[in-house]
Formats: C-alpha cells, sequence, structure tokens
C-alpha cells in the first residue's frame, strides 16, 4: 500500500496491481478503506503536473477498470472516480500499447456512457 501511496509513476502503479491480480493477492490489498486509497492516487498521478496528460488520464481508467472488475461488489468505488479524469472526449483505446489496459479502460469508457 506505501508503494502505491508513494509512488510517482503510474505505469508502475499499474505493473504492481496486475502482478498482485495474477498472484490472487489483490484481497488484502483493496480490503476495506484501502480501495478508496488506491482510488484516490491513481487519480493523483493521472493529474499530476498540468492536468492534461490525454494517455496519462486514459492509462488511469483503466487502472480503474482493473480495480472495479476485482472488487466486485465494491466497483462503483472505483467507476465513480472516472468522471475525474475526463473533460472532454477520452483519446482512443488505442493509444494504449497492453490489451489488458485496453479492455480495462474501455471497461471504464462503458461505464461512463452507461448514465
Amino acid at each position: 500500500m506505501a508503494f502505491i501511496q508513494q509512488s510517482s509513476d503510474l505505469r508502475e502503479v499499474n505493473q504492481l496491481l496486475t502482478d498482485v491480480m495474477a498472484r490472487q493477492k489483490h484481497s488484502a490489498l483493496i480490503d476495506g478503506g484501502n480501495l478508496n486509497l488506491i482510488c484516490d492516487a491513481v487519480i493523483d498521478l493521472a493529474q499530476v503536473g498540468d492536468g492534461d496528460d490525454d494517455e496519462n488520464r486514459l492509462l488511469a481508467a483503466a487502472v480503474l477498470g482493473r480495480l472495479s472488475a476485482v472488487a466486485r461488489s465494491r466497483k462503483d468505488q472505483a467507476f465513480v472516480r472516472i468522471s475525474e479524469l475526463f473533460e472532454h472526449k477520452p483519446l482512443p483505446i488505442e493509444t494504449l500499447a497492453d490489451g489488458d489496459e485496453k479492455y480495462y479502460a474501455a471497461l471504464s469508457c462503458a461505464e461512463i456512457n452507461s448514465d
């Protein structure tokens, strides 16, 4: 948890979450209030600097989508934050290099459009 909160690189956080989820150790990581803390850290990293790094925001949407997939009954805690990332239409999903990132970003973007 400390690594996520102290990180300055969203890609590193995404990789850590990917690794933790692959080992199926994510339950402890997102337990209790930790899910909100992770979402806060992801949003903060997406808005680092001048806040207009569209690719970084799309990656953050992918991370939130990944979190929502494993949080199951608490998925809304991740999805509710997605609207903070986009003031206008996000970049195309194809901007992301990784297939998993594309899937989870699409999951997040679909949630925005569902409202």
